[in-house]
């Protein structure tokens, strides 16, 4: 059964790092990239932006498996078919997670998780 990897940790932590440097020593390491509700800020490009209409479209459609606010109304979704394409390819997906919804995922994928927490310095 193929594994996943989910980091947890407060903003700032380091986790997009981590994941930048697994994505380098092993291309099996795919990052999901979650879409969001903001612009994207100078240099950042792991992330999808799109409006508050097109999330709620998604999340209709079943595209999303979870939205997540943050941040003072900003909202994350997590698309589902990365996640199952890289399962499906023996790819090990990885994500930056919220971890007050860490069930969201243990239930989704039980069994299938490394959740890893990375501590502040």
């Amino acid at each position: 059964m193929s594994k996943f990897l989910l980091l947890l940790g407060p903003s700032g932590v380091g986790k997009s790092a981590i994941i930048d440097e697994l994505s380098k020593l092993d291309k099996r390491f795919v990052y999901i990239s979650p879409y969001m509700t903001r612009s994207l800020r100078p240099g950042e490009r792991n992330k999808i932006a799109v409006s508050n209409e097109q999330i709620d479209e998604m999340w209709r459609h079943g595209d999303l498996l979870v939205i997540n606010e943050l941040y003072g109304g900003i909202l994350y979704g997590t698309p589902r078919m990365p996640i199952a394409e890289a399962l499906a390819t023996g790819k090990f997906p990885v994500l930056d997670w919220p971890i007050d919804r860490l069930e969201v995922m243990t239930r989704a994928f039980p069994g299938q998780l490394f959740v890893v927490y990375i501590s502040p310095p």
